[in-house]
């Protein structure tokens, strides 16, 4: 292996480790390298092997994911409030240096931002309630601010028991396993899956055949009894 070879595979590796995350799109890897002192956005040019420094910012609120748009000059990504608690969206026009902020709901952290097309991000939002993450998938448009759900919050608590040991179900047991029928999974009887359930799911890529996104989805329960586990159903959803 020559040298400058060798030197150019320890620059990509350290680039990747470092990012909070990459994405790609035509051949590109772009990600956030965050120091104490500035964030600087980066680039791998698969294509002509090419790694470049993009732009410096200041140390600011921890920028994290990005994702380009194929006209490889709009920038999507996520940076952490203040209180550490949310993240909002921006993007950012790379040569005019213009960028507009998105808050989608109070408390509420935007992740994993994609482009679907020239127009739309897909994006997982998170907000935590009662210490349960409550996640959805979403298309938004950014040009109209309208928001198309792709996978919604379940967060249901399946039983209730009272001070007298009196039962409450949020759902029934046909309800349930429809639920699980829907999801990919297979018969539980209710009053063996813990007292609540809840979806959780994966950053979504895009679809490079231009047919939207993947993602994955999966029902999981807050208990379960030894010798089985906590996720109910998985699958990959497109």
């Amino acid at each position: 292996m020559k040298k400058t070879t060798a030197a150019i595979l320890i620059v990509v590796f350290i680039f990747c480790s470092a990012c909070e995350r990459n994405t790609e799109s035509e051949g590109l890897f772009i990600g956030f390298i965050n120091t104490d002192n500035e964030t600087v956005l980066t680039q791998y040019d698969i294509r002509k092997n090419d790694f470049a420094l993009l732009k410096t910012y200041p140390a600011f609120a921890f920028a994290e994911e990005c994702a380009l748009a194929n006209d490889e000059t709009t920038l999507a990504y996520t940076m952490w409030d203040g209180d550490g608690r949310s993240r909002r969206l921006l993007i950012e026009n790379l040569r005019s240096g213009e960028t507009d902020e998105y808050y989608l709901g109070d408390n509420l952290s935007i992740e994993y931002p994609v482009f679907v097309n020239d127009a739309q991000l897909a994006l997982r939002k998170t907000v935590v309630s009662d210490g349960f993450p409550n996640e959805s998938i979403c298309i938004f448009d950014p040009n109209d601010g309208r928001e198309e759900i792709a996978g919604e919050v379940i967060d249901i608590i399946t039983i209730k028991i009272d001070d007298d040991g009196n039962k409450t179900y949020g759902l029934t047991q046909d309800e349930f396993d429809k639920l699980l029928n829907d999801y990919g999974g297979e018969h539980e009887d209710i009053d063996k899956t813990g007292s609540r359930i809840f979806m959780k799911y994966s950053p979504p890529i895009r679809d490079y055949d231009g047919n939207g996104i993947y993602y994955s989805a999966s029902l999981y329960r807050n208990a379960a009894i030894q010798g089985t586990g906590l996720v109910l159903a998985s699958g990959i959803w497109h």
